[in-house]
């Protein structure tokens, strides 16, 4: 089974839509969410909010049915708008996290031999059917608001100096890869958009320690990061 899972990142506004295979972790801390569960390995999501446990709920397959489970101990879930400690999720249904809204999207399964293959477009929540052309020249996915021939993909890529990655086609695309995060623990430390809070420096960030013990260590990273914050960085060094 995989899943796409569609959200706004509640720290940057970020629009995520990671397609992933269960067990999924969301929470606001990684290290406190476990990366192996009944030897699969875990998916984590990190969402950064105070109304978000560190490891606020898990998303397990039992018997081909996605089930999920509230985890933290303040652990609040809404399924469709309904309060719930655990629940059986379908494709297309909505959870609630803190203030995060998730749209769950089920995977279309494997098609069978001889078929045309059935591929998940990466900047929409449904999927397509990859139609077979007279021509060897691939077929181009419909535009979407986010993604134009004109404007190309809006996805920042890139992790000390983000860019704008503005392809105007996710085939052959070395980021996204078709919608698929790849499992290659360097591209999980280099992913940019898997690590939110980098280089921030504001009080209850991972940054906030070392920046008031004055051993502060400035990386191209915390330029992108003051390029959005530079007035909370001028005044927290006094600035006029």
């Amino acid at each position: 089974m995989q899943i796409q899972l569609s959200y706004l990142d509640p720290s940057t506004q970020a629009s995520l839509r990671p397609r992933l295979e269960p067990p999924v972790a969301i929470g606001s801390s990684f290290t406190t969410m476990p990366n192996i569960l009944e030897g699969n390995r875990v998916s984590r999501i990190t969402l950064k909010h105070p109304q978000i446990d560190p490891y606020h709920l898990l998303l397990v397959e039992v018997a081909g049915q996605l089930h999920c489970r509230a985890q933290g101990a303040t652990a609040g879930i809404r399924l469709n708008g309904a309060l719930i400690s655990q629940g059986i999720v379908q494709s297309g249904d909505r959870l609630q996290v803190g203030p995060c809204e998730i749209l769950v999207t089920f995977a279309p399964e494997a098609a069978t031999s001889g078929a045309d293959p059935e591929v998940l477009d990466p900047f929409r929540a449904v999927p397509f059917v990859d139609v077979a052309q007279p021509t060897p020249t691939p077929p181009r996915p419909t535009p979407s608001p986010t993604q134009t021939p004109q404007e190309g993909c809006d996805r920042r890529v890139g992790f000390l100096l983000p860019r704008r990655c503005g392809r105007p086609s996710p085939v052959g695309c070395p980021y996204c890869h078709n919608g698929q995060l790849q499992d290659d623990p360097f591209f999980r430390y280099s992913e940019r958009s898997l690590h939110p809070d980098y280089g921030n420096y504001r009080a209850g960030y991972w940054g906030s320690g070392t920046y008031n013990g004055d051993d502060v260590d400035f990386t191209e990273a915390d330029a992108a990061s003051l390029e959005t914050l530079g007035v909370d960085f001028e005044q927290d060094m006094g600035a006029s």
